[in-house]
């Protein structure tokens, strides 16, 4: 318990942003599927890149 969950914590920000937006202006299924795989590639692309770097520790 209390442990960070990153990809949960994104794809939890980016699935209430959209809803929140969806609010506003009906979005169609197509952009929320978009951007929840774009959120993945974008995540699993950022960290395979700074541990090649040597930023991070971990490859996650």
């Amino acid at each position: 318990p209390g442990d960070p969950a990153p990809i949960l914590d994104q794809l939890l920000f980016i699935v209430v942003a959209l809803l929140l937006a969806s609010l506003y202006e009906p979005l169609p299924t197509y952009v929320f599927v978009t951007a929840l795989l774009l959120t993945l590639i974008a995540h699993f692309l950022s960290n395979v890149i700074a541990y090649a770097l040597k930023l991070k520790s971990k490859p996650w």
